[in-house]
């Protein structure tokens, strides 16, 4: 996972903030038993109907 910068903008305001640039397997070991995470960015190639979710 490498380090990116990630923009956006939310009512009306920018925000910028690092972020985890994840893919792959990455996406699954980068939410699991993590009490301080940071940030993620999920990067799908395509459109997928993945579920992220927690019990």
């Amino acid at each position: 996972m490498k380090m990116v910068k990630f923009n956006f903008s939310y009512k009306r305001k920018e925000f910028n903030i690092d972020v985890k640039e994840c893919n792959g397997i990455n996406q699954g070991i980068g939410l699991m038993f993590k009490k301080k995470s940071k940030p993620l960015l999920f990067n799908f190639k395509k459109p997928v109907g993945i579920s992220i979710h927690s019990f």
